[in-house]
């Protein structure tokens, strides 16, 4: 699984357009763990998670894998803004939490290598944020973890 995705991995059509798909793989198509962390640090999080919703399963897959191991990184740990880190942490969880939702086959044989992070970010809100919300990132982790069950029960 975290093989760079091959130019067969990036045919399949997704639900959303071809717009999409094809910007995703002109951005992202051969980037390997350094491409893709240099172009995390020096980009806006949200277009980069964005552009991750929109690739075919095993390219979604492998870039998702990135993100997670970037979002729980000691380099956006310590070196990023907190308003950065907290961008990084609510567009995972909000990509996470989407796909559950509405594709769950293509995310859930990567659940558990996602669920490190994802437990993570959620005991650790302190680390990506000084704003005080409570426990949001930890209800988001149990949200998570409740989409998760009832995509396995319904699959």
């Amino acid at each position: 699984m975290r093989s760079v995705p091959t130019a067969e991995d990036w045919l399949p059509d997704l639900p959303g357009g071809h717009l999409y798909h094809d910007h995703a793989r002109r951005v992202y198509f051969g980037k390997g763990p350094e491409e893709m962390l240099t172009l995390l640090e020096s980009s806006v999080p949200e277009a980069i998670i964005d552009s991750i919703g929109h690739m075919p399963d095993r390219p979604f897959q492998y870039y998702l894998l990135l993100l997670a191991d970037y979002a729980v990184s000691p380099g956006l740990l310590a070196d990023a803004s907190s308003s950065r880190r907290a961008s990084v942490a609510e567009e995972f969880f909000a990509l996470v939490e989407r796909t559950v939702k509405i594709w769950p086959d293509r995310i859930l044989p990567i659940m558990p290598d996602l669920l490190a992070a994802i437990d993570f970010i959620g005991g650790h809100q302190k680390k990506y944020t000084q704003l005080r919300y409570g426990e949001l990132y930890a209800k988001r982790r149990r949200h998570i973890y409740a989409l998760v069950q009832a995509a396995q029960r319904s699959g």
